[in-house]
């Protein structure tokens, strides 16, 4: 018998805009710009569950990133995910086959 846990508790994760500015597209060459937070409410929440994330980080609470700017004002995983719990198990079984008989 062999079995393997995972267990992890609230990964972090970091909401990114593509864009650098509405009409701008990507000027700065960086995929994963922040965005700025306009609803600071928000901070300190978790999701735990994927279909929940729409109402608790809804797109109003974010703006794009002020023209010129650098990176917007919301930090680096600021937001956490529900955990993760996953058990797998195994079981093998040796069979002895008897010898033939001469």
């Amino acid at each position: 018998m062999s079995g393997v846990a995972l267990a992890k508790s609230w990964t972090p994760f970091q909401v990114t805009s593509g864009s650098d500015a509405p009409g701008f597209s990507n000027a700065d060459g960086s995929r994963m710009d922040r965005s700025d937070i306009l609803d600071p409410s928000i901070l300190g929440g978790s999701i735990s569950h994927p279909d929940l994330s729409r109402q608790r980080l809804p797109r109003s609470a974010f703006r794009y990133m002020p023209r010129g700017a650098k990176r917007g004002n919301l930090g680096r995983n600021t937001f956490r995910r529900g955990p993760v719990r996953n058990v797998n198990a195994g079981f093998t079984f040796d069979w002895l086959l008897a010898k033939e008989r001469t």
